[in-house]
């Protein structure tokens, strides 16, 4: 069993990483920011709290004897682009350079996302060799991460992962698209938009599964094969929450100005809004479906998890949560 580092351990992806590689024997280890919340966290894991700066000498002693290092911390919402690039490409570089310090440096797994790459076309799946295209400041900071792992790829071996819309327990960012599922009159894009998702239970047992050999490296999707039109998860929601109203198409410009009018809101409460212009324009393209073949031909890894299986578990978890 191996001795594994994680980072982002205290949240949606990462407690559930947490808990599948303490559930198949291995030792682990988080390294978490100073005002992280725990309640995720399996007491099991052994917790050193940094700060992310360079050369912080507790994430020097982190990621000390690890044989893994699985970096998954990094932002989802952020109040400027500055603040999207130093959080997921700054992060980055400062772990590597911690990983790249030491004599026999550990096998590292970058968690990237979808939006790095950038929208499909309408009936195709993006594949690795693509070039990408991002076209929000989320992907652009994103796809800066990539570039930092890929400058240490000759003294670290590392394998970066794409990952689409993941859901599951515990996560917080499809929890207002859950909600909206249960009104009488529910918004959805407009068009036939298509999307990849996959569980977060998938998700892990892929992130563990591209470590668990020497031989895959460089870029991966992971992502379930089946991708859904905005009109079928719209249904499937809908069935997951008990929701029996109607849905209706939101025309582009009103998705444009309800993302800046969320935006504005947020500034003034002082929080960046999950739901944003960044957002907004991501929502606008029409299609993020990525081809997980090259996943399932090096290491042998299938997402599993019917969409209307995970779809209603997720949507009972919340319920049983108080979450909605």
């Amino acid at each position: 069993m191996a001795r594994c580092l994680v980072t982002g351990g205290t949240g949606f992806v990462g407690s559930h990483l947490v808990d599948a590689l303490l559930a198949g024997g291995h030792q682990v280890r988080c390294v978490v920011r100073l005002t992280s919340d725990l309640r995720w966290l399996d007491p099991r894991a052994d917790v050193i709290r940094v700060t992310f700066r360079h050369q912080d000498p507790d994430l020097a002693r982190a990621v000390e004897g690890m044989e893994r290092v699985f970096h998954l911390a990094g932002a989802i919402m952020a109040p400027s682009a500055n603040a999207f690039h130093h959080a997921n490409a700054g992060t980055t570089r400062t772990i590597l350079e911690a990983c790249c310090s030491l004599e026999q440096p550990p096998r590292l797994l970058h968690l990237s996302s979808l939006a790095a790459a950038g929208p499909s076309r309408p009936g195709s799946a993006l594949v690795e060799e693509d070039p990408p295209r991002p076209v929000s400041v989320y992907g652009h900071s994103k796809l800066a991460a990539e570039v930092v792992v890929r400058e240490y790829a000759a003294r670290l071996p590392s394998v970066i992962v794409r990952a689409p819309v993941v859901y599951g327990p515990r996560d917080r960012g499809m929890l207002p698209t859950f909600r909206l599922a249960r009104l009488p009159l529910r918004p959805r894009p407009r068009g036939p938009r298509a999307v990849s998702l996959i569980h977060v239970e998938d998700l892990v047992r892929g992130l563990i599964k591209a470590t668990d050999t020497e031989g895959p490296a460089g870029l991966y999707y992971l992502s379930h094969r089946r991708a859904l039109a905005m009109v079928e998860m719209d249904r499937l929601l809908a069935r997951a929450v008990g929701g029996r109203g109607l849905s209706f198409a939101v025309p582009d410009w009103a998705l444009q100005a309800g993302g800046g009018l969320s935006e504005r809101l947020g500034r003034l409460a002082g929080r960046a809004s999950i739901f944003n212009r960044d957002k907004a324009i991501e929502m606008l393209q029409a299609a993020w479906v990525c081809d997980p073949g090259r996943s399932q031909r090096d290491f042998g890894f299938e997402a599993t998890t019917p969409h209307e299986d995970g779809l209603a578990a997720t949507a009972r978890w919340y319920r049983d949560e108080g979450w909605f």
